[in-house]
């Protein structure tokens, strides 16, 4: 992906990552916990890497990634 922004450059409210797991949801016939936890943590890795976003806004999206898992939990 050499120059290219990596998909989460465009996410940035609480929103936005609803909608994330929701769509991703769409894949999925039924789902607990347990795997909005698993998507939560692979998604926080991308955010983490992604080499193009400064730190200040890589925590605003993990911050709304968080409340929007547990949104999505609820």
């Amino acid at each position: 992906m050499r120059g290219q922004q990596p998909p989460f450059s465009k996410l940035e409210s609480v929103q936005d990552f609803v909608d994330l797991f929701q769509d991703t949801r769409l894949d999925y016939v039924s789902w607990g916990a347990d795997i909005v936890n698993v998507l939560t943590v692979s998604w926080v890795s991308c955010i983490l890497d992604d080499r193009y976003t400064d730190d200040r806004k890589k925590v605003r999206r993990l911050k709304n990634l968080l409340v929007a898992s547990s949104k999505v939990i609820e």
